[in-house]
């Protein structure tokens, strides 16, 4: 849809299965807790990102891969997991960060449950330019409208 070479595609793609595998190193009391997170347990589940970078580097996959597991929770305005801010971030991550958000939005979680496509893409667009990239939400909104 974003008229991205076949390899950066392949790459997202490969990027959205393993973007969360360091959630593995965390307890799964804490990934499948219902209620909120105490802040140990907050502060443990955000070195996932961290976690699945360490995995993945010895697998010597490319940065770009590595760069979008370990930055996908990075937020435009610097509020994210390591502070980086909008050029900072890569595209990848930045992408990443829509999507999985969008899911996270649409499926029913132990602490919450879904919420609607169009609530999901307003709250998406509420924080476009602070949380996500304007452009790519943009873009994402179009291209989910059309799919539904």
């Amino acid at each position: 849809y974003l008229d991205l070479s076949i390899h950066q595609s392949n790459q997202l793609h490969f990027i959205g299965y393993v973007h969360d595998i360091g959630k593995l190193k965390i307890p799964i009391s804490i990934v499948a807790k219902r209620g909120p997170l105490t802040d140990f347990e907050w502060n443990l589940m955000k070195n996932h990102t961290i976690y699945g970078y360490d995995l993945l580097k010895d697998f010597s996959y490319h940065n770009d891969i590595l760069n979008a597991v370990r930055y996908h929770h990075e937020n435009i305005d610097g509020s994210g997991y390591e502070g980086l801010c909008s050029n900072e971030i890569d595209f990848n991550s930045k992408v990443i960060r829509i999507i999985d958000s969008f899911d996270e939005l649409t499926h029913d979680r132990s602490y919450r449950k879904k919420c609607s496509i169009e609530m999901t893409l307003k709250k998406i667009q509420k924080q476009s330019g602070t949380v996500y990239d304007q452009d790519l939400v943009k873009e994402f909104t179009k291209f989910i409208c059309k799919l539904f």
